[in-house]
């Protein structure tokens, strides 16, 4: 396989005009193919450049996590805005092997009057905006890079490792810095309305760091009575709560069949092909997620009613909606 780009395409040509720019490979090699797939979709994979990696703090391998401590204890002295969440009980739930996990939530009983319990359900996102600032070589990047892309075997990040796996990855028992929305909600799913929801930055401490089985698994375990699983089992039932009203409200959801490959650990080669299995823990932080971007959304539009960015889907086609039926 070989890469061309083309340069032009006149009117009276059968073929475009174009030149060569390198070889790839043979085809069916894993590695070309994967190339070629970025190729093809214009994805930046490039090495980082010096200039965006000169924007990285100065951290060295051996002092990373305890520089990163003092540098988070400087943050809250000089942000008292910052709220300090590292007391809660924290905890991401994410694919097998992740390391750039950017989200968390908690849940946490805050009253209890007459039976009428009140609790805070947590959603937590890693701010990476502290690292990047704005009109750097790193924002540019990021910019053009637009989002990380997760292939079979590999993942081409938006960001350097050290942000997007380290720094900005909400590993459990490190300070971490985030975005944190606060929503206050009864034992039906209702919002509270003497609470309204909080939105805040904040520093936060996972507790745990689980995959979606193993979060499963807790879920099933009716004897396990820990602090965790009772929180993740109330956050189970809140999400449902949330779901059926969302779904009562004319909700549409788009389920498709996604095949997950396992991959040989030592020659990273495919040797088995399974249809990805959807839990009830990918539902609930499914739903958590879409919680905190109707929340965040309607907080934009009511605080920036004429920049607020909108998001309408035209009407389906009839012949679309045919299809269907």
């Amino acid at each position: 396989k070989i890469c061309i780009s083309i340069d032009g395409w006149g009117n009276k040509f059968k073929y475009p005009r174009g030149h060569f720019v390198k070889i790839l490979g043979d085809i069916g090699d894993k590695n070309v193919e994967s190339e070629s797939i970025l190729f093809e979709r214009r994805i930046p994979f490039q090495k980082f450049s010096k200039c965006v990696i000169d924007c990285l703090p100065d951290i060295s391998d051996s002092a990373k996590n305890d520089q990163c401590c003092s540098d988070i204890e400087k943050i809250l002295q000089d942000n008292s805005k910052r709220m300090d969440l590292r007391h809660l009980t924290i905890c991401s739930i994410d694919p097998p092997g992740c390391t750039d996990i950017d989200d968390a939530i908690h849940c946490r009983l805050v009253s209890s009057d007459l039976g009428n319990e009140i609790y805070e359900l947590g959603i937590h996102i890693a701010d990476v905006t502290h690292y990047v600032l704005p009109g750097t070589h790193l924002d540019r990047e990021a910019y053009r890079r637009g989002t990380t892309v997760y292939l079979v075997d590999r993942r081409i990040d938006m960001l350097p490792e050290l942000l997007s796996s380290n720094l900005c990855s909400l590993r459990p028992n490190e300070d971490r810095l985030a975005f944190s929305v606060l929503y206050y909600i009864d034992n039906s799913g209702n919002l509270v309305e003497s609470h309204p929801p909080l939105f805040t930055k904040s520093v936060i401490r996972s507790r745990s760091a689980f995959t979606y089985s193993e979060a499963q698994c807790i879920l099933d375990d009716q004897n396990d009575l820990s602090e965790i699983s009772v929180m993740l089992k109330k956050i189970a039932a809140i999400t449902k709560h949330l779901r059926m009203r969302r779904l009562s409200r004319g909700a549409l959801t788009l389920e498709t069949s996604e095949v997950r490959f396992e991959i040989d650990s030592e020659t990273l080669e495919p040797i088995e092909l399974n249809l990805k299995e959807s839990l009830e823990t990918n539902k609930l932080i499914e739903d958590c997620m879409l919680l905190a971007n109707v929340l965040v959304g309607r907080k934009i539009y009511e605080t920036y009613p004429n920049l607020a960015i909108l998001r309408c889907h035209p009407r389906p086609s009839p012949d679309a909606l045919k299809q269907l039926f």
